[in-house]
């Protein structure tokens, strides 16, 4: 029966351990840096949509005189609450 010591587990306990940790340790590392940026990402995404939201808010709450006055110089052609 072949010795613990020479089997891949055997080694990974003995004289790889110190090597094994650290690489354990920086897949771990890698890994909250990961979490981090999601975290970061998704922060960003509810601030942009939350700004949005404010500005649409904004938009809705104009005032009949303002809107009649509105003219949009992207248009291809006249429309009658812009004319």
């Amino acid at each position: 029966m072949a010795d613990t010591a020479d089997t891949f587990f055997g080694k990974l306990n003995g004289p790889w351990h110190k090597r094994a940790l650290q690489a354990f340790l920086v897949i771990v590392i890698a890994h909250w840096a990961e979490h981090l940026v999601q975290a970061w990402l998704v922060h960003s995404e509810v601030l942009h949509y939350g700004y949005a939201m404010i500005m649409l808010v904004g938009i809705g709450r104009c005032s009949a005189p303002d809107a009649a006055r509105m003219r949009c110089s992207c248009a291809l052609r006249p429309h009658p609450a812009t004319t």
